[in-house]
């Protein structure tokens, strides 16, 4: 008996190979909403913002801890204007060699424990120590007080966002500037 082929017959072996690929393809399940999920080109060297200074580690880092002060924001659109994040207000000495931050009241660590200007202090020692990353934007032997459970100070400058994240270890709050 001879066999007759259709138009459809060449195809047959295609879409087998299709059907079976889509049979053993994992299964991704739907992220829930309250997920963040970040498709980077790399894996992260750390999440230590006292450590890394690299960009790829930064766009991981930066959104995952808050600073004394942070670049605003207007209808999505960044500016270099500079507004508090932990600090509800700061302000410079006469001679600008001295910056004072005021912690807002309200903030506090993931476990429910108070934000305060101790917790700033012993970030930005842990920072010093460590000598990494971020720590080369600030001089050699930089001193930061706790005046007040709520007020830091700190010899510098100028004020940058960057140079103003807690260490994870210690606090989410800082309290010195870019010097």
């Amino acid at each position: 008996m001879k066999m007759i082929r259709t138009p459809l017959t060449g195809f047959r072996p295609l879409l087998l190979a299709v059907a079976l690929a889509a049979a053993v393809a994992p299964a991704y399940a739907a992220v829930p909403k309250d997920m963040l999920v970040i498709g980077k080109a790399a894996d992260p060297q750390t999440l230590d913002p006292a450590v890394t200074i690299d960009n790829n580690d930064w766009t991981v880092t930066y959104p995952a801890y808050q600073r004394l002060v942070k670049y605003k924001t207007d209808d999505g659109k960044g500016s270099t204007d500079v507004e508090g994040e932990l600090a509800e207000s700061w302000q410079v000495s006469d001679d600008g060699k001295t910056w004072t931050f005021t912690l807002h009241k309200s903030m506090q660590f993931a476990d429910g424990s108070p934000v305060t200007a101790e917790a700033v202090k012993l970030s930005f020692e842990r920072l010093m120590r460590i000598k990494q990353g971020p720590s080369e934007a600030f001089p050699t032997g930089l001193k930061i007080d706790a005046v007040d459970p709520l007020r830091s100070a700190s010899p510098c400058r100028s004020l940058s966002p960057r140079s103003c994240t807690l260490s994870p270890t210690t606090a989410r709050r800082s309290s010195t500037r870019r010097c």
